[in-house]
């Protein structure tokens, strides 16, 4: 299983998942992403905020008595939980793949998988009798292609009746008819076809957003987030992890540059 190691320095800490380490780089950091909006409380996961929420403002106690499982004596405070584990039970997980092809060989967890690997080994014809192709043989795909864009009713636009075959085109063609959207900002007359890219536009052009660098004794800010991660990466992360500017071991300079300054020096001095 795959190990997410954490990035700051004196911290051994590891995890199997992405969002752990994300939630766990927050508790460094004194984060908490998901606030109450009732009270000052904030949570790292969006559950135990809806917990909040629920026994705190809305007078949803939890449940006076535990649940009890059927199959152990494992006990729940709440039923979501009871039934994940029920789940697991009923329906443990297989690591070994127990369904085979018998043309190759390959294996497979279930036999939803089996069945559409088992396409790529047959071959199929036009059921069609005035299609030109009725006599050639397709692979899965193939066929699919095929059907889709000889003998399938076209696409047409509702706006100028145009027809098409196949339907990534028609998508493409009603972004003509659709309206433009234009930027909301004095002094910027720039149209786009879809809103979010105009709110994209706004947030990276017109308005100050900065990201502060919140490494201990580094005060650089920046505009764009993608050069704010390559700043840590390049300057702070040393060995796979987070080090302060006081901790940083400073890389030595080259000979000859350290000569050129030392001559530098001599000349301003004479």
């Amino acid at each position: 299983m795959a190990k997410h190691p954490c990035p700051y320095e004196n911290c051994t800490s590891t995890f199997s998942r992405p969002y752990r380490l994300r939630i766990h780089i927050q508790r460094h950091q004194g984060i908490k992403e998901f606030q109450c909006t009732q009270c000052d409380r904030g949570y790292h996961r969006r559950q135990h905020l809806q917990r909040h929420v629920d026994e705190a403002h809305q007078n949803r106690p939890r449940l006076e008595q535990p649940l009890f499982c059927d199959h152990c004596d494992r006990q729940f405070n709440t039923a979501w939980g009871l039934r994940r584990h029920q789940v697991k039970i009923k329906q443990p997980k297989l690591f070994d793949r127990q369904h085979r092809c018998e043309t190759c060989g390959r294996r497979f967890f279930n036999t939803d998988d089996l069945k559409l690997h088992s396409l790529k080994h047959q071959r199929f014809k036009c059921d069609i009798p005035s299609c030109v192709l009725s006599e050639h043989k397709f692979s899965w795909s193939f066929y699919q292609q095929h059907m889709a864009t000889y003998h399938s009713e076209p696409y047409v636009c509702d706006h100028c009746n145009e027809h098409f075959l196949l339907k990534s085109q028609i998508k493409q063609h009603v972004k003509i008819h659709m309206p433009s959207f234009t930027c909301t900002q004095p002094g910027c007359d720039k149209t786009f076809a879809e809103f979010r890219y105009m709110q994209n536009h706004i947030r990276l052009s017109h308005r100050e957003t900065t990201y502060k660098c919140n490494v201990v004794g580094c005060d650089w800010e920046f505009k764009y987030k993608n050069c704010f991660k390559k700043h840590v990466i390049k300057v702070h992360q040393q060995n796979g992890r987070i080090v302060s500017m006081a901790n940083r071991h400073r890389k030595k300079e080259p000979t000859y540059l350290m000569a050129n300054k030392l001559a530098g020096l001599a000349l301003k001095i004479n």
